[in-house]
């Protein structure tokens, strides 16, 4: 390995990771190996993915998070035979995101497409692909291709699938997941060209489905701001104060600043109160903003009450206007 070679760092902003690779940690004098177990009858080193010839992989991600997420970055991984650490031999990364799995009719392609190069990085992970009859070969090392994003996914399952190009004639070739003592690691498809279909990612000595590694930058797509304006009348001197009340399956909760509401959303009203110094038949405009912080839905209502007095003082005069919204 050449001395002074910038390696992968593992990014912050990880929404999804598919799996591990290394399986013998600095092994090789100091560099990780990710060894195929041939002493588990497994044959497979990497799986062809070639941009030239056509071969594909692809492998499936679910989003969880109820509003969704910014996809910003993926990671891919890949090697070529006989290429040396630096500089990495990989020149392009294209892939494309399905609603379902690729082979699946009913799927539709909802991001990207196999025509864009979205290579941004392509730096060495300081991990080698190896066997168990030939560890530390030095020979297969694996880069970490980082390619560009930028779309929002609602929540559900999706499939990505991706192909990689290179400047050399091995490969490229995707390192599968890789775990001790396990010969089935995932679910991850291939498509090739000589069959002119999808299939599983098997092991051509175990026979056993694989599968790929990847990952996923971005962030959770943040809760919206609601900010609308409320009209008060009332009389010179009055003081009016803001009771909201905000409600979810049916749990109904008041709050004047912040309240924990059931399904964890955090709601901040301001402001606290409305102090209207107007006269008579005219009106004023304060803009009362609630910002939902959590992870579930918001919705309002604003409706008239009857004419109470505040701290057994001042008359309180609500709102009189409805309004809703979500």
């Amino acid at each position: 390995v050449s001395q002074g070679v910038h390696t992968f760092a593992y990014p912050d902003a990880v929404l999804w990771d598919n799996g591990p690779m290394i399986t013998h940690p600095g092994e090789c004098s100091g560099v990780d190996a990710s060894r195929l177990q041939t002493d588990l009858a497994m044959n497979t080193i990497g799986f062809g993915h070639q941009l030239l010839v056509g071969n594909r992989m692809a492998e499936d991600f679910e989003i969880t998070h109820p509003l969704g997420w910014q996809i910003d970055q993926i990671t891919f991984f890949a090697y070529q035979t006989g290429a040396p650490s630096d500089p990495s031999p990989i020149t392009g990364v294209y892939y494309q995101i399905w609603d379902g799995p690729p082979n699946d009719p009913a799927s539709s392609v909802v991001f990207g497409d196999l025509a864009t190069n979205r290579l941004v990085s392509t730096t060495f992970t300081n991990i080698q692909r190896d066997s168990g009859t030939a560890p530390c070969a030095n020979n297969r090392y694996i880069f970490a291709d980082a390619a560009s994003a930028g779309v929002i996914l609602p929540p559900g399952t999706y499939w990505i699938d991706w192909m990689t190009d290179g400047s050399l004639a091995s490969g490229p070739w995707a390192p599968p997941i890789t775990i001790l003592g396990q010969t089935t690691t995932g679910n991850a498809l291939q498509y090739t060209t000589s069959s002119g279909a999808w299939g599983p990612a098997l092991d051509s000595g175990t026979l056993t489905q694989q599968g790929m590694p990847f990952i996923i930058e971005g962030e959770p797509v943040p809760p919206p701001e609601i900010t609308f304006d409320v009209t008060v009348t009332g009389h010179c001197g009055d003081v009016i104060a803001n009771e909201v009340s905000a409600g979810f399956d049916g749990i109904v909760e008041l709050f004047t600043a912040a309240t924990l509401v059931r399904g964890e959303a955090l709601l901040t009203i301001t402001q606290t109160q409305l102090e209207a110094s107007i006269c008579p038949d005219t009106t004023g405009v304060e803009t009362l903003s609630i910002c939902n912080a959590g992870d579930c839905p918001l919705s309002w209502e604003l409706e008239e009450l009857a004419p109470a007095t505040l701290g057994g003082a001042m008359p309180f005069f609500p709102v009189d206007i409805s309004s809703e919204g979500s």
